[in-house]
Formats: structure tokens, sequence, C-alpha cells
């Protein structure tokens, strides 16, 4: 019910499905394979013109109501974030930024372009090394993780551990 109002209200006419998206069906949408859309010849995809007003994404909340609302997000006023966040936090190339937050969490794409506009290296968490402490820890010390964004609750339960090489933590 609240996938078919997000969709309604976004007015979205093409959906890129994961695996587990093929098998829905939308009124007015088309289903797309993510493989499918990918593997398309050059010539067959759209070029879209942007400018820093254009619409980057949008974020459904819960909304006060109940009912989700959307905020919209411009590529300009994303784009200045990730610029002041890797200025502010002096982001460089020689760091490794951990990926924490799942795909569908719109905080995963402050983690990957963080990374991919500064020149460090993005390190992805699998939801199995979140899901074990020692196994997440490994993974920040085998990685040399140095810039990592963690829920205040996650790290709560991580309890009294060894951070290095951590040099940011968010």
């Amino acid at each position: 019910e609240r996938m078919n109002f997000i969709l309604r209200d976004s007015a979205c006419r093409l959906l890129l499905a994961g695996a587990v998206g093929q098998s829905m069906t939308f009124e007015g949408v088309r289903c797309v394979p993510i493989a499918e859309a990918l593997c398309q010849p050059e010539s067959a995809r759209r070029r879209a013109v942007l400018s820093p007003h254009s619409l980057a994404y949008i974020v459904y909340t819960s909304g006060t109501t109940g009912q989700p609302k959307g905020v919209l997000i411009e590529h300009g006023s994303f784009s200045n974030t990730v610029v002041e966040l890797i200025a502010g936090w002096n982001i460089t190339a020689q760091d490794r930024v951990l990926g924490f937050a799942g795909p569908m969490f719109d905080a995963s794409i402050v983690d990957i372009f963080l990374a991919l506009a500064s020149g460090a290296t993005l390190v992805l968490a699998s939801h199995a090394d979140i899901l074990e402490p020692a196994r997440f820890l490994d993974l920040l010390h085998w990685h040399a993780v140095t810039v990592a964004t963690l829920p205040p609750a996650y790290l709560s339960a991580l309890g009294p551990v060894d951070l290095a090489p951590l040099r940011l933590l968010i």
C-alpha cells in the first residue's frame, strides 16, 4: 500500500527493480530489472540535461499524519552538502569511507558520494558484517577504515572496543 502511494504521489513511470521487485506490478509503472537496464546499448540510453535545480532524488518520510511525504532533493543542494562535508571533515583520497547504511536508506548516498567525490575508497559492510560485532570490527581493521558514520545505538551495542584506525567517527 505504501509503495503504491509513493509511486502514484511521485508520478513514477519507470521502476528499476531488484530480484524481489521484478515480480511486482504497479498500475501505470513499468518495472525493469536493474541488470536489464544496465545492459542497454549506449545508443538506447537517453541523455538527461541536468542543472543544479534538477531533482536528484525524493526521500519519503513517514509524515506527521501517518501519510508518507516526499521531500525533494535537488542536485545542487546535494552536491553542495557533499562538497562541504568533504572540506569540513577533511576527507582525502587516502581515506577509506565505510558504507554502513543499506542502499534503501538515504544516508548511504552520503557515504557513497563522500568517497566518490574525494577519490577515497568506499568499503561496503554487508548485512552479515553488521549483525556480528566481531566480524564488523574485523572489517574495520582489515580494510583500515578511516571514516565511519554509525548509529549511536549500534556504537553503544559494540561496547568499549578498539576502533583504530578510524580518524573520524560520525
